[in-house]
């Protein structure tokens, strides 16, 4: 983590963002045939995936176009600046340098529900009927918790606070989506 936190912008500090998707258990109580639980499992877990390299690359671009100018020349790059702790499912832990986290977290939110909503437009027959019922030509969401501290910080303490931050941003994202009427 120190290597992460002196690419910070205040040397020294790191950014862990924990994401979680946004009522899908819900859904997966819902889901009524083999082959839409397929397609939810699929559709989720490339989003999220695709959604994180995604926003990696944006928040360190000038890190990631300086490595592959490195790999072109034949030279050894230096490492990314971030850790990916756990990315799979509707889940997502990363470790980045704590003036880019935010940057992160909106990036991947917003990428995430983009691309679940164009998979699901792909979709066909049951499992399109599926979707359509439940979200309304939106995309599945996810919520973030962004925890920033000082490199050395014991990481359980860092961990703890990002997952208290993420349970308060699913809670006020659910109050919100009931007011709209959305899937909650």
């Amino acid at each position: 983590f120190a290597i992460i936190g002196k690419a910070s912008e205040r040397s020294g500090y790191i950014g862990l963002v924990y994401a979680d998707g946004n009522a899908m258990g819900r859904l997966v109580q819902e889901l009524d045939a083999a082959e839409t639980c397929q397609s939810f499992s699929d559709l989720v877990d490339s989003s999220i995936r695709n959604a994180c390299f995604h926003a990696l690359e944006a928040v360190l671009k000038s890190e990631v176009d300086a490595i592959r100018r490195s790999v072109a020349s034949g030279l050894r790059p230096k490492p990314v600046p971030a850790d990916i702790l756990l990315l799979g499912g509707d889940d997502l832990m990363v470790v980045l340098p704590a003036d880019r986290a935010l940057s992160f977290a909106l990036t991947i939110s917003e990428h995430f529900e983009r691309l679940t909503q164009e998979a699901i437009a792909k979709q066909s027959g049951a499992c399109r009927k599926f979707f359509q019922d439940r979200l309304k030509d939106r995309g599945l969401t996810i919520s973030c918790g962004v925890a920033v501290g000082r490199a050395n910080y014991p990481f359980y303490l860092l961990l703890n606070l990002a997952e208290e931050l993420l349970q308060n941003a699913k809670r006020a994202g659910h109050a919100a989506r009931q007011k709209e009427d959305l899937y909650a």
